[in-house]
């Protein structure tokens, strides 16, 4: 995962039949801006794949 040009992070993804959940594993605690932009790319890539997602934030 890259903010504001680093490497904040990592992410990993399961698809499954009918929907994809996305398990977010920032390095540091995210701002409340920076996850709700995590969340809105993670919406983009579910539509991208036109798929509901889950996105989980540990």
């Amino acid at each position: 995962m890259i903010i504001d040009g680093r490497v904040a992070g990592s992410w990993r993804r399961t698809v499954k039949a009918t929907s994809v959940a996305l398990e977010v594993a920032p390095y540091q605690p995210l701002s409340k801006a920076h996850a709700r932009a995590v969340t809105g790319e993670a919406e983009c890539y579910g539509e991208f794949l036109n798929m509901p997602v889950a996105v989980t934030i540990y």
